[in-house]
């Protein structure tokens, strides 16, 4: 489990930067407070233009979690390489998607982005935090 609680104020940059791209704001919710309450910075969106947007004001976000079909036709992996061609390829990102078609996994796959199923239990969301963060450090 991740616990950067102990850490100084001044430690708080060291801190994991998560991005959430979720369009239901109760699933969005519920994985932003598991991961605060596991000492990680976090900033959401629910779109393209939004993770963007976050993405520009948020220059240390190192990991994002996105939905793999968003709303108008949005997709995950779009948000991803549209966030790394602002913060870099070294991002970190999941995708998560209830889509169980065989389809669906080989796009979200062929992006070379790790797709987890929903639901994902909190240890997985945060055994991929925490090894993103971990990644990072070495």
């Amino acid at each position: 489990m991740l616990d950067f609680s102990a850490q100084p104020a001044s430690a708080a940059q060291d801190r994991p930067h998560v991005l959430i791209v979720e369009d239901d704001p109760n699933v969005c919710w519920v994985m932003r407070m598991a991961l605060e309450m596991n000492g990680c910075r976090v900033s959401t969106a629910s779109n393209m233009a939004e993770s963007l947007h976050q993405a520009r004001a948020n220059a240390g976000i190192s990991t994002v979690i996105a939905d793999y079909k968003l709303r108008n036709d949005e997709r995950g992996t779009d948000v991803v390489q549209g966030i790394r061609g602002i913060l870099g390829p070294g991002v970190n990102a999941l995708l998560l998607t209830g889509d169980t078609s065989t389809a669906a996994a080989e796009a979200a796959r062929a992006s070379g982005v790790e797709v987890l199923l929903k639901p994902i239990s909190l240890d997985k969301l945060l055994g991929f935090v925490e090894g993103a963060a971990e990644d990072d450090r070495a």
